[in-house]
Parts: structure tokens; sequence; C-alpha cells
């Protein structure tokens, strides 16, 4: 992997890591599902409950 492409990644995650705490949102990973999970933090802090949504990680890769 080059590292123009490495930057771009860089770029593209950072992105996400802005936008995931503007909007209070958490990501985490679910190894039954193999799925990233992306959910609101205040819900699932106050009622320990999942408002979100996932998507497998297979699809990002293929």
């Amino acid at each position: 992997m080059n590292e123009e492409v490495k930057k771009e990644i860089n770029l593209i995650l950072n992105l996400l890591k802005g936008s995931l705490t503007q909007n209070e949102v958490s990501m985490g990973f679910d190894n039954e599902t193999e799925s990233l999970m992306f959910f609101d933090t205040a819900t699932y802090i106050k009622e320990r409950r999942f408002d979100g949504f996932r998507v497998k990680l297979e699809e990002l890769v293929r």
C-alpha cells in the first residue's frame, strides 16, 4: 500500500470520527455478526438500548 492510499484512508477515517463526534454517535464492533455498529451514545448510556444500524464488515471490503 503506498503512502497516498494511506493518507486518503486516514483522511476519510478522520472525517468519520468528526461526524460521529459532532452527532454524538458511537461506533463498535459486533463479533457475532462481524458488523460495525453505529449508535446513539446518549440513548445507549441512559437506556442501555441500541438505537442505530449495523454494517457487515464484508460489505465494506468486497
